[in-house]
């Protein structure tokens, strides 16, 4: 590199000549050309993720929110309690015995042990009417097509409050209400009510 000096001494240098000692400088080439493509193709799918994210952080507090209103006055009773406190406490007896775990819950819960299958529940739950739903409540249906077991005898859960269905498929599970009347619904009209 040439000694900055030299052109305070050689005033008279051409300035390309200069620029050419003191920077060093690259015209751009196609390939420089396609990496800022690329770097601009990826900010803009970043930026479109991040977007997508945000919207759906959003539509889920939005419904959240809306589901929590839906249940605010959701009032519990004290056999609904006790029904709900033995749902998490009581095991699942096996597969394809929904009806024997809600038998159990409700032993523990009111040392009462209702009898019979889904089908037999069922036909002593009286009321489709969203408004009289309680928490603790037994939900059911007589028969849906999912199973061969539920072909003949019906599912049956209980209702947790706050749109929530707890039930027995060989394990405990804990659904939404929306989606367990939609699932067990497709054959016969879902039933609530206590056993």
């Amino acid at each position: 590199m040439a000694d900055p000096i030299a052109y305070v001494q050689h005033p008279s240098a051409p300035r390309h000549a200069r620029l050419a000692e003191t920077e060093s400088f690259e015209p751009a080439g196609p390939a420089l050309h396609r990496q800022h493509r690329e770097h601009r193709w990826l900010k803009r799918l970043l930026i479109a993720i991040g977007i997508i994210f945000a919207t759906f952080i959003v539509a889920l507090a939005a419904t959240l929110a809306i589901q929590r209103n839906l249940y605010a006055d959701e009032t519990v009773s004290p056999r609904g309690e006790a029904i709900i406190r033995a749902c998490h406490e009581v095991p699942s007896p096996g597969k394809d015995l929904c009806a024997m775990w809600v038998s159990q819950v409700y032993a523990k819960a009111l040392d009462r042990y209702p009898t019979g299958n889904a089908n037999d529940m069922y036909e002593r739950l009286t009321s489709t009417d969203r408004s009289e739903l309680e928490p603790g409540m037994a939900i059911a249906v007589s028969t849906h097509p999912h199973t061969e077991a539920g072909r003949q005898y019906g599912h049956i859960g209980i209702y947790l409050g706050e749109g929530r269905v707890m039930d027995n498929v060989g394990s405990i599970r804990t659904t939404p209400l929306d989606w367990w009347i939609w699932h067990y619904g497709a054959s016969v009209p879902v039933r609530w009510g206590w056993l």
